[in-house]
């Protein structure tokens, strides 16, 4: 790839986009060629692998520090991204690039900026899991998630799903595309049509090791328990469930109660499934997850949309943004468990299962 001349370009800068915008070192890409350092384009996104800085001995006797011009790309598979020390502007400037097609570019990006500590926070959770692994995310559009977990375990077999209209079984395999909005490049991701909490999952029993539900279970309404028993059967024994859904009891919602506002979520444009239609509070989600056979390996509240340290202690207290919850499959029966606190008006056979009680 030839180098921009000595005179007009900075060493650092994009050796690939028009404007040449600065490409910021960042130590959380990690380069698999002993003395050299990952350059990422703030503006096209592509990554550039650079001998790192040298000093030089000049011939007064002075040291000089240069950086070579001698560059050369790297792949995707060939470097990992340092979850642990990546933080959210960072995260946030791999991802807001990248818009699924025809998306309304502001509403997506202030999605992104709310979201993206979450992502941070979940694909640590997820980042070792047994190498070639096979993971099922449902709910996948807009695929940021998706893409996070690509660039920091491209190994992991991925598979989404999402809701939509109705699946034709003589087509089950779906594409969506996103695209980089600075440089039109295109990356597509396959999906299956799914409604988890009226259809089993269209896998056979035991197939994954891992099934990622974020954001989606306070959007179901009409048997939302039924979502964990298809989960639970996609999982293999040993499979790991990891939910997040937003914590009714936010420091966010606990203001607007003492100011008298309403906590409630506004009617959607996308129709019911667009908005919150239950949240949950972190003793029903144990409720649910030990009654449809998961053993709890973890679980917090977390803060998603910014870093002020107040936020982050009253996440530990219980007031964060959202609930991050980790369940096993470890051999417990997931039978049939529709708890009173939940649902009401129904048949007394809906009911009908045998097994603890809830105690809600």
């Amino acid at each position: 790839m030839a180098s921009p001349p000595v005179g007009n370009r900075s060493p650092s800068d994009c050796q690939r986009c028009d404007v040449w915008r600065l490409a910021v070192q960042s130590s959380r890409l990690c380069c698999p060629h002993p003395g050299y350092e990952v350059l990422r384009c703030h503006h096209c996104g592509d990554l550039l692998s650079l001998p790192a800085l040298a000093k030089t001995e000049q011939s007064d006797g002075s040291d000089e520090t240069r950086l070579t011009l001698e560059g050369f790309r790297i792949t995707m598979p060939a470097m990992a991204l340092d979850l642990k020390r990546m933080t959210r502007t960072e995260a946030f400037q791999l991802l807001e690039a990248w818009l699924i097609e025809e998306g309304p570019v502001e509403e997506m990006n202030g999605y992104l900026r709310h979201s993206v500590g979450r992502y941070l926070e979940c694909a640590r959770e997820l980042v070792d899991l047994p190498r070639g692994g096979r993971v099922l995310e449902i709910g996948a559009n807009p695929y940021w998630f998706t893409l996070l977990m690509k660039e920091a375990r491209p190994d992991l077999e991925w598979i989404g799903t999402n809701g939509g209209d109705e699946p034709d079984p003589s087509h089950p395999k779906h594409v969506h595309q996103i695209v980089n909005r600075h440089t039109g490049q295109r990356l597509s991701f396959e999906y299956y049509i799914n409604n988890v909490e009226t259809e089993f999952l269209p896998f056979a029993d035991g197939s994954f090791d891992a099934v990622v539900f974020c954001e989606v279970f306070e959007h179901l309404y009409q048997d939302p328990v039924a979502s964990l028993e298809h989960i639970h059967a996609a999982l293999k024994s040993n499979g790991l469930l990891l939910l997040t859904t937003p914590n009714p009891g936010r420091a966010y919602n606990v203001q607007r109660v003492l100011f008298r506002q309403s906590i409630y979520d506004p009617f959607s444009g996308y129709g019911t499934y667009g908005r919150h239609n239950r949240e949950y509070s972190a003793k029903e989600l144990r409720d649910l997850f030990e009654n449809c056979g998961f053993t709890i390996e973890g679980q917090r509240t977390i803060e998603t949309s910014n870093e002020w340290r107040f936020r982050k202690v009253l996440s530990k207290l219980g007031f964060g943004e959202h609930h991050l919850i980790l369940g096993r499959k470890q051999g417990i029966p997931c039978a049939r468990y529709r708890p009173h606190w939940l649902y009401r008006s129904y048949p007394k056979e809906f009911y009908e299962r045998a097994g603890r009680s809830s105690g809600l």
